[in-house]
């Protein structure tokens, strides 16, 4: 299934600031974008979509491309990935960037009670890593207990400050217990 599509949005800046690289400065700016979304079918064992688009950013110019690709090995098993590219040009300033977004979803579930799923993110522009483990397990209809783990991960940790940064970003370890009350 494809969709084509396009959108036209406004915003006034009113204080300059950065977008990776490059600087956006203050002003009122109209957004024209076009872009083509594939799918493929829901129900294959290996399916997921590609999204493109093009348009004006700013005083520039954006394109992207977003893949994100789903395998099911079986039913008890899912891998996921994610993969997007942004190139983001000023041809009057001569300032440019790429970025790059990757992701890796493993989704794991025993039976109807137990399931485990991770993902992990990396981005180029801050150079940092996510991960994120989340562990359910469904005692009947409306309770759950899950257990979720979150760490971030600097990567350049020298990038000319003073101190250094932390190898960890932050870590988190969340335990909720969830019950529905029917009345």
């Amino acid at each position: 299934m494809s969709n084509f599509w396009g959108s036209l949005r406004f915003e006034d800046i009113r204080i300059p600031f950065h977008v990776a690289a490059v600087s956006i400065p203050q002003g009122e700016y109209w957004f024209h974008e076009v872009g083509i979304d594939w799918m493929l079918p829901r129900t294959a064992v290996f399916r997921g979509d590609i999204k493109t688009s093009v348009g004006s950013f700013y005083d520039g110019r954006r394109a992207g491309l977003i893949f994100n690709p789903i395998w099911s090995l079986s039913r008890y098993f899912e891998v996921g990935g994610g993969y997007e590219v942004n190139r983001i040009e000023f041809p009057s300033r001569g300032e440019a960037t790429t970025t790059h977004l990757g992701r890796l979803k493993l989704s794991f579930a025993l039976n109807q009670h137990i399931s485990l799923s991770t993902f992990a993110q990396y981005n180029n522009l801050d150079e940092r890593t996510s991960i994120n483990a989340r562990f359910r397990y469904h005692f009947r209809e409306g309770t759950d207990l899950w257990i979720v783990y979150n760490e971030g991960l600097n990567l350049e940790r020298d990038r000319g400050f003073d101190p250094r940064l932390p190898r960890s970003a932050g870590r988190t370890l969340l335990i909720k217990y969830s019950h529905t009350f029917s009345w």
